[in-house]
């Protein structure tokens, strides 16, 4: 008897090691390049920068476009659609539409999201741009 209980904790401490050491370094970096190109129509941005993430997930960067102009802000979203991820920085696209009104050429606050659909995990970061033609 007194081996059998022996052996169990023996076979539950194994099989609680069998995790350990497994780690998933998931989105390990977020970039936003700080120049931005702004549609000659000036309604839409294309945001781009570069994303490292665990090779063979899977991600889905979005940005979200904020520019004030005296007492109108111009909010745009957009997304890079699902991304392969090579285990090293790779470069991200997105296009933001203007939701009402344009863009200016000038400054502008983005906030940038990363989501592995693969583990769940996320990362996101802010930068001040400068859209352009």
């Amino acid at each position: 008897m007194r081996f059998r209980i022996t052996l169990l904790a023996v076979v539950v401490a194994a099989l609680s090691l069998v995790g350990v050491g497994v780690a998933h370094a998931a989105i390990t970096a977020l970039t936003v390049n700080p120049s931005a190109q702004l549609s000659a129509d000036r309604t839409m941005v294309t945001v781009t920068g570069t994303v490292t993430c665990t090779f063979g997930d899977s991600v889905q960067v979005s940005a979200q476009l904020f520019q004030s102009s005296g007492r109108i802000l111009t909010i745009g979203t957009g997304s890079s659609g699902a991304l392969s991820c090579i285990g090293a920085p790779q470069l991200w696209t997105a296009v933001a539409p203007a939701l009402v009104g344009a863009y200016k050429p000038g400054p502008a606050n983005v906030l940038v999201s990363a989501f592995d659909t693969t583990d769940g995990t996320s990362t996101q970061t802010s930068a001040n741009l400068k859209l352009g033609h």
